[in-house]
């Protein structure tokens, strides 16, 4: 076909505005080869579009096209249906009014992209909903809608404008330090640019070479060949920014990738999970890593990264351009508090870092009262903590919508364990102590199992043992007074038993210790936690107390009585038995348990 020549009853598409005249025309969707159709009685309707054949610009007229075209009325700006309704929308909403009556307005024309804008009198859009379950031709509030897709005009019996490619424009974006931008366009047209965005003309730069960008800026250009000229092309460069510590990494508020220049030194690596600081914080660098980094490595900087966040807490994601480390750093871990750690500002967020001294109890690292959730599941750690003990631990400080630690090491601290209750006078020198741990003898003090009962029932038969073995019952002996006793932890010694119980408990035909040697207690006494009770056996025969060791000659008083806490309660006759708690109605000589005669 020869330039300018008339198709006639075909349509061609409209490439600049003075082609908008009076006439009939599709209302396209290049990319779908779909047409708006304008034969139907709801226009406003999914799926309100046929099928058309594109070749070269021109849509070859058929009955089924021509009934889908529309009549525009270049004068009084409408546009009519085949189906004889008007079309647009008065306010600026999306949506589609159709009239028999009422002409709705528009006005048309053609962007330096080539395509048609179609306004509505409030300011919609005409365009093409691509959501899968929205397909249609419809007005929209806004032409910058991602799902809503550009259109293009077909005139019946149009001229044919002959046609110039825009120019491709390339060139790495977004770009470190510098960039090369090149233009082509068609063999023999010449290419004219800017590069701040304006539209180009003939008067713009004209394009020779390559040239270099060196700070973000948005180029467009246009091809001319004869008096042919394209539309225009458009293509924004961005420079990336430059982040050079893991501080500025933080400050940073932008959503473009990145490029960090500083040191940063690994910390742990696993699958997705690189952990790795400077010399004032720490990052979690997250995503597909093709690289391996053991602690201590210098990851080398230039590799290029988006700033993200998780459960909210900031993190480097798409890490792309890491490079194997080739040198390494002296690592340490900084010493935190638990209140250091769970720092609501995230001061030392995926900072190695160590915490002392903490008790591992029910999954949280327990210091003075501030505890803090213990992460087990991202890294594996040399032991398992076992609850109630304590340690130093080193790792990973980290967030989940709340502070957690990220263990990587325990390091079992022996710390003292006090003695509950346990305290040695000159009068007073033997204690009983049942623990859960095995502890060392603490310095001045003895300790000894109880191993059986004399033949005379009088005594129980002891003997030394060279640690305070867990979960046994043991008597202490000291000469030298203590208020308070304590014991560091200890490997097991020997295996050994004893005939002590420890408490907690309460207690029938069973002995405490009081005042140097074991007495009967009343039923129902109860033995507190840690303290210790002999059973009554067979070989105690009943006796009222029971000397600890060699017993000698034993005289008193017979059928001693107790209370709840071990104290010798009541009164007694010469003979020594006991008379009760009341001499109410008694006459004679009688001992007190406080060793007071009392005469009535």
């Amino acid at each position: 076909t020869d330039n300018n020549a008339v198709i006639e009853g075909d349509y061609v598409k409209v490439t600049s505005n003075d082609q908008l005249t009076s006439g009939i025309y599709l209302i396209v969707y290049e990319d779908g080869s779909l047409a708006f159709d304008g034969g139907l009685e709801t226009l406003d309707a999914v799926g309100n579009s046929i099928e058309v054949e594109i070749d070269d610009n021109v849509i070859l007229a058929t009955d089924d096209v021509d009934a889908a075209a529309f009549t525009y009325d270049a004068v009084t700006g409408t546009l009519k249906s085949a189906s004889g309704y008007y079309i647009g929308i008065t306010s600026d909403a999306n949506g589609l009014s159709a009239s028999s009556t009422t002409a709705y307005t528009n006005t048309l024309s053609i962007n330096e992209a080539g395509n048609a804008d179609i306004v509505s009198s409030g300011g919609a859009y005409l365009r093409y909903n691509s959501a899968s379950n929205q397909t249609r031709f419809r007005y929209y509030k806004s032409s910058s809608y991602t799902g809503q897709k550009a259109i293009q005009l077909y005139k019946k019996g149009g001229e044919i404008v002959p046609t110039l490619d825009a120019p491709v424009i390339e060139g790495e974006t977004p770009f470190e330090g510098s960039t090369t931008v090149t233009i082509t366009a068609e063999e023999g047209a010449a290419i004219y640019y800017t590069i701040n965005g304006d539209t180009p003309s003939s008067e713009s730069t004209h394009y020779e070479a390559p040239f270099q960008l060196t700070e973000s800026a948005t180029v467009k250009a246009i091809a001319i060949k004869g008096d042919i000229v394209s539309s225009v092309a458009s293509k924004s460069f961005e420079k990336m920014q430059e982040i050079s510590s893991a501080t500025a990494f933080y400050s940073y508020e932008g959503t473009s990738e990145f490029a960090f220049t500083g040191e940063l030194v690994a910390i742990a690596q696993t699958g997705k999970y690189l952990y790795a600081q400077d010399d004032a914080k720490g990052v979690l660098i997250y995503g597909e890593i093709d690289q391996t980094y053991d602690m201590g490595d210098k990851i080398p900087a230039g590799f290029h990264a988006k700033k993200g966040a998780y459960a909210g807490a900031p993190q480097m994601t798409n890490p792309t351009g890491m490079e194997s480390a080739t040198e390494q750093a002296a690592i340490q871990p900084v010493e935190l508090t638990i209140a250091q750690a769970s720092q609501a500002n995230q001061e030392h967020l995926y900072r190695y870092a160590i915490i002392k001294e903490a008790k591992y109890e029910d999954g949280n690292l327990v210091v003075d009262n501030n505890s803090l959730f213990v992460y087990a599941d991202r890294f594996e750690t040399n032991i398992t903590p076992v609850e109630g003990k304590t340690y130093n631990v080193t790792g990973i400080v980290g967030w989940h919508n709340d502070a957690q630690f990220m263990p990587l090491e325990y390091e079992l601290v022996q710390v003292p364990v006090v003695l509950e209750g346990v305290a040695f006078t000159a009068e007073r020198k033997w204690a009983t102590w049942c623990g859960d741990e095995n502890l060392a003898l603490p310095e001045n003090v003895t300790a000894y199992v109880v191993t059986g009962i004399n033949t005379a029932g009088t005594a129980v038969e002891v003997e030394a043992v060279n640690y305070i073995p867990a979960n046994v019952g043991v008597l202490l002996y000291s000469e030298t007074a203590a208020e308070s006793v304590s014991a560091m932890p200890a490997e097991a010694g020997e295996s050994v038993t004893s005939l002590l119980q420890g408490g907690p408990a309460t207690i029938s035909d069973a002995y405490v210790l009081y005042d140097n040697q074991f007495i009967l207690a009343q039923d129902g006494t109860t033995v507190g936690a840690h303290r210790c009770y002999l059973p009554m056996t067979s070989e105690t025969q009943g006796a009222p107390r029971l000397l600890i060791g060699d017993p000698g000659t034993v005289t008193g008083i017979e059928d001693l009585r107790y209370d709840s806490n071990g104290k010798p309660v009541g009164y007694y006759d010469l003979t020594g038995r006991y008379v009760g708690t009341s001499l109410n109605g008694k006459r004679g000589i009688f001992i007190t348990s406080d060793g007071k005669k009392v005469v009535r």
